[in-house]
């Protein structure tokens, strides 16, 4: 091609046609950036599939690391349970509402937990080559708790390290005898298999103050540990519902067990509009069973309508949560309330009034509701 080009101009200039010459010059040029800009254009478009692919391919490996993590932050859970069992027990024991009990894990007290923040060590890098808004907000929102769970393992495991195990060494409470006489070695059978707290020196510490503060400070610190694993394990959730309406089904490994949406938030986490969420509590009324709604979600989603001063669909949602929960006198409170709101003083005191013949212990001012 680009010899017939060189013979085209040659003879054009041989035969002295320079006006042609110079036209055909520009066209050629003209012809070569066209072919440019084409070259450029189904490279730019693979590079971009390239990209997308990549893309991809993070949501499919983020999507499989949470399902992972979903059963890691189970047993973390399980665990501050188990620390909070002994706990609660040994406060009992103190009170005398119980007694020695051989059965629980007394070593929970030398116990510090061991946790890792997976995502934001192996995604945070992530966070820039992720083009879908809603992904970025999940795996933000993610590392965000990853870090408040942090944040609360470290307070536990200072306390434990800092307070709760000099405090038992102070007293005497550490068994030195139980943790020399036996002929294992292994740290992992003598923390499970060996009785390392005395109890009798234990239970002698039942009415010092100090022994009170202990129980009230562990478990303090031990519930809030907990509340973030939970908060983390609704994020966990809330990431993979939204990334399993993203993923397509055959990127999806065969093995993974799909979530639905359970809640109205969780409605809303995929998407779901007002409308959308509206038309799924009038199915519910019908008896499809689907959801199990409570009352009090229900008048929540109603009270969110009405500070976003959507109060027509406020209405419509309390109006619903009456018709599935008829026998809950908050249902009616809710309803009443939004009909006051609306103008409609008539209607309002008569679910105002059927809400105070569901619960007769609670004074209702049906003149003055709370607006």
């Amino acid at each position: 091609m680009l010899r017939i080009f060189k013979e085209v101009r040659y003879n054009l200039l041989r035969q002295n046609r320079t006006g042609r010459y110079l036209k055909y010059a520009v066209g050629e040029i003209i012809l070569v950036v066209i072919g440019i800009l084409i070259a450029l254009q189904i490279n730019n478009r693979n590079e971009l599939r390239k990209l997308a692919a990549n893309e991809m391919q993070l949501y499919v490996d983020i999507l499989d690391d949470l399902t992972s993590e979903n059963t890691v932050n189970a047993y973390d859970i399980y665990l501050t349970n188990q620390y909070d069992a002994l706990y609660s027990h040994l406060y009992k024991d103190k009170s005398g509402e119980a007694h020695y009990n051989p059965d629980k894990f007394y070593n929970y007290l030398l116990f510090y937990h061991r946790y890792s923040m997976f995502i934001k060590e192996k995604y945070y890098s992530s966070l820039s080559k992720i083009t879908n808004d809603k992904v970025k907000t999940r795996l933000k929102a993610y590392i965000e708790q990853e870090g408040y769970t942090n944040d609360a393992v470290l307070e536990f495991n200072e306390h434990q390290i800092q307070v709760v195990r000099p405090y038992l060494a102070e007293h005497g409470i550490s068994n030195t005898e139980a943790i020399y006489n036996t002929e294992e070695n292994l740290f992992s059978y003598i923390i499970d298999k060996t009785n390392l707290i005395d109890y009798s020196k234990l239970k002698e510490q039942y009415e010092s103050l100090e022994f009170d503060e202990l129980l009230f400070t562990i478990r303090f610190k031990t519930l809030w540990m907990e509340q973030n694993f939970e908060w983390l394990q609704e994020s966990n959730r809330e990431f993979q519902l939204v990334l399993s309406q993203i993923i397509p089904p055959d990127r999806i490994r065969s093995d993974y067990k799909h979530l639905t949406p359970e809640t109205i938030k969780e409605l809303k986490v995929i998407g779901k509009t007002t409308e959308e969420i509206i038309a799924i509590l009038e199915n519910e009324v019908r008896n499809t069973q689907t959801y199990n709604f409570s009352v009090s979600v229900i008048n929540n989603y109603g009270y969110e309508l009405i500070s976003e001063e959507k109060v027509q669909d406020a209405l419509q949602v309390f109006k619903l949560n009456t018709q599935l929960h008829p026998n809950e006198w908050k249902a009616y409170e809710g309803y009443g309330e939004c009909l006051f709101r609306v103008g409609e003083i008539e209607n309002g005191e008569r679910a105002y009034k059927k809400s105070t013949e569901l619960n007769p212990n609670k004074s209702m001012a049906i003149d003055e509701p709370n607006l």
